[in-house]
């Protein structure tokens, strides 16, 4: 937890500190899948699950090349187990539902060009608002909802993040991006004794326009 408030303190601080050094700043959205999985232990053999991630960003420029971005966005975390039910075999997915709060500290590449690479690297705190089971039997193939024990997940996830992309400015004052980026998650998620850590291989595509 102090980690936590640490990184929450120094999120603040580069936030506030932002808009004194502004030169180019942007805000945008972004929508994209999160390739979610679980880490487990003991080891579940969990599958990836294909999520929803959607959100806003700010992008405020610090100096040529660099960049800080901090995001609020809607994300699907969660898995796929493959297990036995009574008499049959299924396939169960399981759902966390979070709003987070990244912060990327961001590298740009080429200055003043059209197409610009980027990398970036940064925590994310969520705060989960759902949670969902579905089971579904291997022999019908018909899904079921199974929203039992749902509250054995906590409600807060923390994770470092890096990726990179790159931006495409059609003129000084809007750009399409594309990226990818790998979520690490840094707390056990799960309130029984099973150990369960967030992952997750995000894609995205995104527009910004300068203000």
């Amino acid at each position: 937890m102090r980690i936590i408030r640490t990184l929450t303190l120094a999120a603040v601080v580069f936030t506030s500190l932002a808009p004194l050094a502004r030169a180019e700043d942007r805000a945008g959205f972004l929508i994209g899948a999160n390739l979610a999985k679980l880490s487990t232990d003991p080891d579940l053999d969990a599958g990836t699950d294909s999520n929803l991630l959607l959100g806003g960003f700010a992008e405020f420029q610090l100096n040529q090349n660099f960049f800080i971005e901090p995001q609020i966005r809607y994300i699907e975390k969660g898995a796929d187990v493959s297990t036995l039910v009574p008499g049959d075999s299924a396939d169960v997915s399981r759902t966390l539902k979070y709003f987070e709060v990244p912060l990327h500290f961001k590298w740009k590449f080429r200055e003043a060009e059209a197409l610009r690479p980027y990398l970036y690297i940064g925590p994310a705190l969520a705060f989960k608002v759902g949670d969902s089971t579905t089971v579904t039997p291997r022999a019908t193939g018909t899904p079921l909802n199974a929203n039992f024990n749902n509250d054995s997940v906590r409600t807060i996830d923390f994770t470092a993040e890096v990726g990179g992309g790159a931006e495409f400015n059609f003129t000084d004052a809007f750009a399409i991006r594309l990226g990818a980026a790998y979520s690490l998650g840094l707390l056990d998620v799960n309130e029984t004794p099973a150990n369960w850590k967030t992952r997750g291989l995000q894609l995205f595509a995104g527009m910004s326009f300068a203000y």
